[in-house]
């Protein structure tokens, strides 16, 4: 299972994907326009939750490219982030 917390960042839906490898401190996100990207750990904090209503298409979106074994959570988990570098 990969683990996904859906934020809101401005008006946007941000998936992050915390056990991929990203670089030392981020994490990988994506996000309809743009796709795949990392942010800071401590950007997360000035993200709001998101409901499911309001990450539905990005959800599908990800399981439409071939991310068919997520697990949404509502919370980052510390347990779950990613501490390889690229």
């Amino acid at each position: 299972m990969t683990p996904v917390v859906f934020r809101k960042y401005k008006d946007e839906v941000v998936a992050i994907l915390p056990t991929l490898s990203a670089h030392y401190g981020n994490v990988v996100c994506y996000q309809h326009v743009g796709q795949h990207g990392e942010g800071h750990l401590s950007w997360v904090s000035d993200t709001l939750p998101a409901t499911p209503a309001e990450y539905g298409d990005l959800l599908r979106e990800l399981v439409a490219i071939g991310y068919d074994d997520l697990k949404v959570y509502k919370r980052l988990q510390t347990a779950h982030i990613s501490w390889r570098s690229k």
